[in-house]
């Protein structure tokens, strides 16, 4: 896109009322749920298709975000 990445998420949040890598987070963990409840994808292999190239930390944010680990989720998504 050839934009300053300060500009950009200056800009997206004055459009949208929310900060660029927040709603990006959220779009990823939105993603990851649907896989872990839509498919058979080891938990690794849900981390990598959702941008993230180190486990521990996909682990990591998607426990502080949902308070469960993805294996408990996918068990029980209600949890």
């Amino acid at each position: 896109m050839n934009l300053n990445s300060n500009y950009l998420s200056n800009y997206f949040k004055a459009q949208t009322g929310q900060n660029l890598w927040t709603y990006i987070l959220e779009k990823r963990m939105e993603k990851a749920c649907q896989l872990l409840m839509e498919s058979n994808l080891k938990v690794f292999e849900i981390a990598h298709l959702c941008g993230y190239q180190n486990d521990k930390y996909f682990l990591k944010l998607f426990k502080s975000r949902f308070g469960i680990s993805p294996k408990e989720y996918r068990i029980n998504p209600k949890a």
